[in-house]
């Protein structure tokens, strides 16, 4: 038996009030080897799973997602309706991000607002679109600064799951840099975290926790050194993962400047299962549809417009993505070669994750990759590709429909319908989804996933006689 094994299942996330229980036990140094040499810690560019794992050990939101009993209040000690329209939300007193700087309901509401500031462009702005004025005009309580009256322009039930989403973690930049409140705490030292010991839900059960960058190789050889207990985005050994396939990449293109043809060109040239086997980091599954099949499970292959051929001299285009992910590269090259088998030349170009938004925002590109880390809920998911889509007037003309329907399962099933509707009018092929793969060392306990596929690592302990 390997010393390293790959989570086939894991079980339903636990509260981390459960902490106190029996089969706990605190103490020790958790080592933990990311499989990522470059990573973000900002909520609104953390999209791989493996830096919203990570980020989610610094920094949480005013709740999360519970598979049971769906939103759970983190930050928030409350949310409640007064109306389909008006969610209350109040923050728990006494919380201090990181740098001891105390948090209130004013910095929720001013790390929310980054959203929508032109220097932090992003799709998951489209997650707070239902709030009145688009987020910009969140009311604070006059009778406690501790309360956030959220107001809807139209019903939207899956706002508190929106609210539970990794973009939205609350943080504070008032000192220059990011700081939240999580499980866990920087030490000053580079790569060393500390148990915090007044996290809303409870400590982790580690007293620490170290983070080692490295590659997919040097995660395995950590494991099998002993000098990691568990890695984020390992290699892939060919069992399945428990975690779902949320992290979507697409295509964007603008229709003006690559031509009329081009949807139909990709969609002849290549083949999402080869494209996903070959060439995309495992777990990965390809994605015909806009929404991944975690989130439309059991849905045929739509049939693409046909290809009739190119015509005259080679049209030229560049491609922007994301010089940080590897798979980005490899499958650019890839739509490199199949695109210019149907008369186009495209230039390559790796560019941060930041220009890549900047760009997107500005609408200035020709081809761009885009991967977001999608909620768990089809209506959320739809809103955010829509938006990454560059197609922001068509939220208020199909989310106040979506929040009408209140019964769960019935709006989630009208959003699928939605999103195949909407397939081949938005100037967006869906490419494939990728999940986290998470392996752990046999004395590592505890560890399970949330709905987001997200390991919760603050739940894990080591036991008797680990290191």
């Amino acid at each position: 038996m390997t010393r390293a094994w790959a989570i086939v299942a894991l079980a339903v996330l636990l509260p981390a009030s459960s902490h106190a229980g029996s089969r706990g036990r605190f103490g020790g140094r958790l080592n933990l080897a990311l499989a990522l040499r470059q990573n973000e810690l900002d909520p609104l560019w953390a999209d791989t799973p493996s830096e919203a794992a990570l980020m989610g050990l610094l920094s949480r939101g005013v709740c999360r997602l519970d598979r049971a009993r769906g939103p759970q209040g983190v930050l928030a000690s409350e949310m409640s309706r007064a109306s389909p329209t008006h969610l209350k939300l109040t923050v728990r007193p006494n919380l201090r991000f990181d740098q001891g700087l105390p948090v209130s309901a004013k910095e929720v509401a001013a790390s929310w607002m980054r959203l929508f500031s032109p220097s932090t462009p992003t799709p998951y702005r489209a997650l707070l679109f239902p709030l009145r004025g688009e987020g910009r005009q969140l009311e604070l309580s006059a009778t406690s600064k501790y309360t956030l009256e959220l107001a809807t322009a139209f019903p939207w039930p899956d706002l508190e799951r929106s609210l539970c989403h990794p973009s939205l973690s609350v943080t504070d930049a008032r000192t220059g840099r990011l700081h939240g409140v999580g499980p866990f705490r920087p030490t000053g030292e580079p790569g060393t975290f500390a148990a915090n010991l007044s996290f809303p839900e409870g400590r982790p059960y580690a007293d620490s926790l170290t983070v080692t960058a490295t590659d997919e190789r040097g995660a395995a050889r950590l494991l099998s050194l002993k000098r990691a207990h568990v890695a984020l985005g390992g290699a892939d050994d060919g069992t399945a993962s428990g975690a779902p396939a949320l992290y979507a990449t697409y295509l964007a293109f603008r229709k003006e400047r690559v031509g009329q043809d081009f949807r139909a060109a990709v969609e002849a040239g290549i083949d999402r299962v080869d494209l996903t086997r070959y060439f995309v980091r495992a777990p990965a599954v390809a994605m015909p549809h806009l929404l991944p099949p975690a989130l439309h499970p059991g849905a045929e292959a739509p049939r693409p417009p046909a290809w009739k051929g190119s015509a005259g001299a080679p049209r030229e285009v560049t491609l922007l993505y994301d010089q940080t992910l590897e798979d980005q590269r490899a499958v650019a090259e890839r739509l490199q070669l199949k695109l210019h088998e149907r008369g186009y030349r495209v230039a390559l170009r790796g560019v941060s994750r930041q220009a890549l938004r900047q760009a997107w925002a500005k609408g200035d590109y020709e081809l761009l990759m885009h991967s977001l880390l999608l909620p768990p809920a089809p209506a959320p998911a739809l809103a955010v590709a829509i938006e990454a889509a560059g197609r922001h007037e068509l939220l208020g003309v199909h989310l106040p429909g979506l929040g009408a329907i209140a019964e769960q399962s019935a709006r989630d099933a009208r959003a699928r319908e939605l999103s195949d509707s909407l397939l081949f009018e938005l100037e967006l092929v869906p490419l494939y989804a990728q999940g986290l793969r998470v392996t752990v060392a046999p004395e590592l306990l505890g560890l399970s996933v949330d709905p987001q596929g997200l390991p919760a690592l603050d739940s894990a302990f080591l036991q008797e006689g680990g290191p």
